[in-house]
């Protein structure tokens, strides 16, 4: 595990990691309380706890995307197909240590956001909230990210599906004006993402937030044959093209 969290480069030196775990996080607040003063209508609180989840799930995506790309440049995914390529401990390890990451970056921006509604009397029930929704978030997170990391496995942009599935991610998440206020076409795709529902529930939707359990094991399932064809690839033609 230690060599995972090694991997990350938020974890490479103190500066980093304040400004991937602190100073990135605030600047999306800042924008989407912008945006929402401009525009919309809710509560910043609540955007704010949206926008602190929705970070957490990129994290959760882009560093198992990460860490499966660095094993492609040291050969290791080479390895791991001659040997094991459904290894528990491999895949575990790396989502273990996307999950921690995430988790890490949202508790702590959670906890400062507490802090901060706690002084001027702001919402601190939306916040307590967000962290019952961490888990589906972490889920769709890991979901996603091995999607993600498969399906940019031996492209000459190893980052590219997980760069699309990033801008559709904010783009349909829900987090800065809920979800069912969107125009219908838009809402027909916030269907596919894990997100929207779970974050629309912070906006008091009465939603269980189930349908985003659902599309995230589906999301899986679809990694799992994507991952079983480029395997299949990589056997055939000891290449991926």
């Amino acid at each position: 595990m230690r060599a995972q969290f090694a991997s990350l480069s938020c974890f490479s030196n103190l500066k980093t990691f304040i400004v991937q775990f602190f100073l990135l996080p605030f600047i999306n607040i800042l924008f989407l309380g912008a945006i929402n003063n401009q525009y919309g209508s809710a509560d910043d609180w609540v955007v704010s706890a949206a926008s602190i989840l929705l970070s957490g799930m990129l994290q959760a995506m882009s560093s198992l995307v990460v860490l499966f790309v660095n094993d492609q440049n040291r050969g290791i995914d080479r390895e791991l197909i001659a040997r094991n390529p459904y290894s528990v401990y491999y895949w575990g390890t790396k989502i273990a240590c996307s999950v921690a990451t995430a988790a890490l970056l949202t508790v702590l921006n959670l906890a400062f956001l507490y802090i901060l509604a706690w002084l001027f009397a702001g919402n601190t029930s939306v916040i307590l909230d967000a962290l019952l929704l961490l888990p589906q978030m972490l889920l769709s997170g890991v979901a996603l990210g091995f999607v993600t990391a498969v399906g940019g496995w031996g492209n000459s942009d190893p980052y590219r599906w997980s760069n699309w599935i990033q801008i559709a991610a904010n783009a349909l998440s829900g987090a800065l004006i809920v979800y069912t206020q969107y125009p219908r076409v838009l809402r027909m795709l916030t269907e596919l993402f894990p997100l929207a529902h779970t974050l629309g529930i912070l906006f008091h939707v009465p939603d269980s937030g189930f349908h985003d359990f659902v599309v995230s094991v589906l999301w899986g399932v679809i990694g799992i044959l994507i991952y079983r064809i480029k395997i299949g690839i990589v056997r055939r033609n000891k290449t991926i093209r």
